[in-house]
């Protein structure tokens, strides 16, 4: 691990909260020690102890607090002079690995501390389940197989239609599909969800399982689907943790994804898909969950960005249910940013003066406990971004700076 830092000016600190209770507990037992001084001087002179001289009793003060004497009076400014600039808060720059070959890792000061520890497994050289199971791959075509290995930079040797054709046969019966769907929308959709049921069923379900539905089935609504099972499989409370059927799942949804290069050809499932594949790997066991869902979520955001996602689309004379779920394909985005810049300690992808987006209304829609819970965390994740931008930048904050985003935290409605 490295820490950097300029000699004599910001503090590198593993813990600052640690550091600030030692902090004051030494600033007490100074207290003390200068009382005891007091009282066992003044038994034997009537003039103050050279060690309590005024400037060496303030020496105990913390940075950037107003000057206290012993009285309980406040020593200002001469008059004539400005006022000192209040002092930055004490900064941490956060942990870097670089281990061999140059692979590189950064962590800020606000990632959880489950990322700051060498997992006990990997040290022992066993690995996860998800890991175990979800790497093998023999039971997929070798053109699945290599699309999902290569995905999202793969490239498609064999005819469209063919692929699906082969991709459809992995997908389960209808039974099992609602089952998994219904699993997904109970245990997973509370938090992430790119697509309401109603979508879902209308864009997906129906013309994959529907035969006589007439419109045909493209490569990115298969990633949806399939992205759909894996979560599903996932959060099933009726299977073991961590069924390995759910990363074939999702190894299906990456190839599905990778037919029609997502980069290239951007649609709004294709941005759907990726969301639900970073929240499946930010749910696995795996040792690449971390990095996949940061560079997952950070690829959807991009793309986002890329058809104009964070403008609002009703200017353009869109249907109200298309712009509705564009709008919410965004803030689902801007969430899941947000919680993960937050959860890593790195910067958040998108600068919210760019985005102009609505939030979709709370539509209530019947049967949906998510309904009411997604304005919410859209308008939490608002002011989220602000405490990210404003405490944990380049720059660190001045302690006013903290105490007004700590009102606007305390301000926020819960119902």
């Amino acid at each position: 691990m490295l820490t950097t830092g300029k000699l004599g000016g910001r503090f590198i600190l593993a813990n600052t909260e640690e550091l600030h209770e030692k902090i004051s507990e030494l600033q007490g037992r100074i207290t003390e020690l200068e009382d005891a001084l007091t009282v066992s001087h003044a038994a034997h002179s009537s003039h103050p102890h050279p060690l309590l001289r005024p400037d060496l009793l303030a020496l105990k003060t913390p940075l950037g607090a107003e000057l206290v004497g012993r009285g309980g009076s406040t020593q200002s400014p001469k008059q004539g002079q400005s006022p000192e600039p209040q002092e930055e808060v004490i900064e941490s720059f956060g942990t870097l690995t670089i281990g061999e070959g140059g692979v590189s890792t950064f962590y800020g000061s606000t990632v959880g501390s489950e990322f700051l520890f060498e997992d006990e497994e990997d040290e022992l050289g066993r690995a996860s389940a998800s890991d175990a199971h979800g790497r093998r791959t023999d039971w997929l075509p070798d053109q699945l197989s290599h699309l999902a290995h290569t995905f999202p930079f793969a490239t498609l040797t064999s005819d469209v239609e063919t692929v699906k054709y082969q991709l459809r046969t992995f997908l389960p019966s209808v039974e099992v599909a609602w089952h998994l769907a219904q699993s997904y929308a109970a245990n997973a959709a509370w938090m992430y969800n790119p697509l309401n049921r109603q979508t879902f069923w209308n864009d997906v379900f129906s013309p994959i399982y529907d035969m006589a539905h007439a419109a045909p089935v493209t490569s990115h609504a298969l990633s949806v689907a399939f992205g759909v099972l894996a979560l599903g499989v996932l959060v099933d409370l009726d299977r073991a943790p961590y069924d390995p059927e759910a990363e074939k799942y999702h190894f299906l949804s990456r190839a599905a994804l990778a037919i029609e290069s997502c980069l290239e050809n951007t649609t709004i499932q294709a941005i759907q898909s990726l969301i639900l594949m970073a929240y499946f790997n930010q749910m696995t066991d795996k040792k690449t969950g971390p990095a996949l869902t940061w560079s997952m979520n950070g690829l959807a955001m991009k793309l986002a960005q890329s058809i104009g996602l964070h403008r609002d689309w009703e200017k353009w004379g869109l249907p109200m249910h298309e712009v509705a779920i564009r709008r919410t394909v965004m803030w689902e985005c801007i969430c899941f940013d947000s919680w993960s810049a937050f959860g890593f300690g790195r910067p958040p992808s998108q600068a919210m003066n760019f985005v102009d987006c609505k939030q979709t209304p709370d539509p209530q829609i019947p049967d949906d406990p998510c309904a009411s819970f997604d304005p919410l965390k859209y308008r939490f994740s608002e002011i989220l971004l602000d405490v990210i931008n404003a405490s944990f930048g380049a720059t660190p904050p001045t302690y006013d700076q903290i105490l007004k985003l700590d009102r606007q935290l305390r301000d926020y409605y819960i119902p």
